[in-house]
């Protein structure tokens, strides 16, 4: 795997959690991120549903829960609206980060 899949798939191992990439208007994958497997469609419809609601005005990070969990889903700059989609997160332990900013 290499390239835009595979730098998104190293994304998701180290945010614990899977990802997917949408074209919200087609409302299916975006062929290039083959590598990170299918949205479910449920999400998919969740996600797109949302968006459209929004009227396409889509915060920096919307947060919508899905199954109980936590979904992180973020507008991606590009001709066409397309969107990356955060979830099955895993517990993951938190650690302090000692990065200034």
């Amino acid at each position: 795997m290499s390239g835009k899949s595979g730098s998104l798939a190293q994304i998701a191992r180290a945010l614990s959690c899977r990802l997917a990439v949408i074209d919200a208007e087609a409302s299916v994958d975006v062929p290039d991120s083959s590598g990170l497997g299918p949205c479910p469609d449920e999400l998919c419809h969740l996600v797109v549903g949302d968006a459209r609601r929004r009227g396409g005005r889509m915060p920096r990070v919307a947060h919508l829960e899905f199954e109980g969990s936590q979904v992180q889903v973020v507008k991606v700059p590009d001709a066409v609206p397309t969107l990356m989609i955060a979830f099955g997160h895993r517990d993951v332990p938190r650690t302090s980060c000692s990065c200034s900013v």
